[in-house]
């Protein structure tokens, strides 16, 4: 069975996880801060597979909506995620189980098998009740109770899940057992061996029941002589011998029973078993992702199912930086922004005051973007987006720089090598790039820049202190290949009730007013030193 909970079945298994992907780099996962959101619990003791973030990534829109699609519904839906929670070391058991090559047939690695099988169904059993439980809405969902009810309803698992409760009954219970010996008329051993497993223990009784009953057949088990009178002279070795006879004939009683149908019930139950370890992996990242989501919700941040749309046809409302958003005390002290790729702008340069916002507009849009291609809500009330063929950043590294490279040619390089990727299916988030050299030739550079990404079709946004870039734009975009308009955003600063907070206007940026706002808050403008 090859079902999965975040592949729709339109997706082969060849064709599901990492390599399949054809994004050529998964830099903006560390770059938009992305893996700080969705973490993985990875152990380094642990034989369980180290999870990366970018072997979830998918370009197919028939998955991103069948992800999107679960995602809502467990954010309504809390049971299934708990129940997820409560199964996954279970699972995670099963998986190393699996792993391991023991060829051990003895009662102690036999009995394990039992118990392995009890808590297969116990597992298989509790899913089966939760999911019908539910009114489910997702295909993930109702494909996974249906996939879960297959094996369940199968007679092959009910006569197992009979008999495993019989097995384990009798193994559970047994309390004495009948030991049977031939004598010779010298009244010596010649065999002994195990006569029956009895569900009550037996008791020892009174000098007068053991005188009286002899002969009887009693109720009860009662003991007339104990096989071991260790009080009574028996050495260490003979009572280390007579325990090992015992337990040896007791594990081939159980061995025998348990061997008849070994075989045929293993067997069985690796092919149903490796249906949850196989889902393995994919609980561990949707769990993963429901931690944030549902702390996101639970402060009362919005989340919507994206809308799937063409290129230049693409509406963010009410979009917030999910990672701002979690480090907040104050909810209500969020900015929220709109943000569109349309015919009239495809590329923005965004400008601004230092602290006005720009990066945490920058990382929310980028972070959109990504959980689009993980298939997640996104962080908005209406998000309107087109799939990309590569998600580009480049964000300021102060302290990354070879020796004998300055920071700016670094930078260039850097750039360079993205623009060689970028295509007309491409976003790209620049922050503060091209910041390493003066004001003149870092303009210039991000010109020819800007230009270029408007040739080639992409989308994106630039932010810059370069306030001399934003009263270029038309000229970049009056070259006679470009396919990607250019337009401006800046940073506006607003003030509420003694807060200041920062709104992404669709406007050039007065690069002075910021300035004269500091100057006079500083008492730095000529009337204020003069006057001082």
């Amino acid at each position: 069975m090859s079902f999965s909970l975040i592949y729709p079945e339109t997706i082969p298994p060849a064709k599901r996880g990492f390599g399949t992907v054809s994004f050529s780099s998964f830099d903006f996962i560390s770059d938009l801060g992305l893996n700080e959101l969705i973490a993985f619990k990875n152990s380094p003791w642990s034989s369980l597979k180290v999870l990366e973030l970018k072997d979830f990534f998918t370009t197919d829109t028939g998955t991103i909506f069948y992800r999107a699609e679960m995602f809502t519904e467990l954010l309504r839906n809390n049971t299934l995620v708990r129940l997820f929670e409560t199964l996954l070391p279970t699972i995670e058991a099963f998986y190393n189980a699996q792993n391991v090559k023991d060829a051990k047939d003895d009662t102690e690695s036999n009995l394990y098998i039992i118990r392995e099988i009890e808590l297969y169904i116990e597992c298989m059993d509790k899913l089966r009740k939760a999911l019908n439980d539910e009114t489910l809405e997702s295909a993930a969902l109702k494909g996974f109770r249906q996939a879960v009810s297959t094996i369940t309803d199968d007679k092959k698992y009910i006569i197992l899940k009979d008999e495993v409760s019989k097995m384990t009954f009798n193994v559970n219970n047994i309390k004495s057992i009948t030991f049977g010996a031939n004598l010779d008329s010298n009244f010596r051993p010649m065999e002994a061996g195990i006569v029956s497993i009895n569900n009550q223990p037996f008791s020892a009784g009174s000098l007068m029941d053991k005188l009286f009953r002899l002969g009887s057949l009693p109720d009860t088990l009662q003991c007339i002589s104990p096989l071991i009178p260790m009080q009574r002279g028996v050495s260490q070795l003979e009572a280390v011998s007579m325990n090992g006879a015992f337990i040896s004939a007791l594990d081939g009683l159980l061995s025998k029973s348990i061997r008849s149908w070994k075989p045929a019930v293993t067997k069985f139950v690796l092919g149903s078993r490796r249906f949850l370890t196989d889902l393995l992996d994919e609980i561990r990242f949707i769990l993963a992702v429901m931690k944030c989501l549902s702390e996101l919700n639970s402060k009362g941040f919005s989340l919507c199912r994206p809308i799937l749309a063409s290129k230049g046809d693409e509406i963010l409302r009410d979009m917030y930086n999910p990672l701002t958003a979690l480090k907040m005390k104050n909810p209500g002290d969020m900015t929220y922004n709109d943000h569109a790729f349309d015919t009239s702008g495809l590329i923005y340069v965004l400008t601004g005051p230092n602290a006005g916002g720009k990066s945490v507009f920058l990382h929310g849009v980028g972070l959109a973007y990504a959980f689009l291609h993980l298939g997640l809500p996104i962080p908005a009330s209406v998000a309107r987006l087109c799939p990309t063929d590569g998600i580009f950043t480049h964000f300021l590294k102060k302290d990354e720089h070879l020796p004998g490279h300055s920071r700016f040619t670094e930078e260039c390089e850097r750039v360079s090598i993205i623009a060689k990727q970028l295509t007309d299916g491409s976003v790209f988030f620049f922050d503060e790039s091209l910041s390493g050299t003066s004001g003149t030739e870092a303009e210039y550079i991000a010109g020819e820049v800007l230009t270029a990404f408007g040739i080639k079709g992409a989308r994106g946004i630039f932010a810059t202190h370069l306030h001399g870039l934003s009263q270029h734009i038309h000229e970049y975009s009056a070259h006679p290949k470009n396919q990607s308009k250019i337009d401006n955003l800046c940073a506006d600063s607003e003030k509420a009730n003694d807060k200041r907070s920062f709104k992404i206007l669709r406007k050039p940026s007065d690069g002075l007013s910021h300035a004269r706002e500091i100057a006079a808050r500083y008492g730095l403008s000529v009337s204020e030193i003069v006057r001082g």
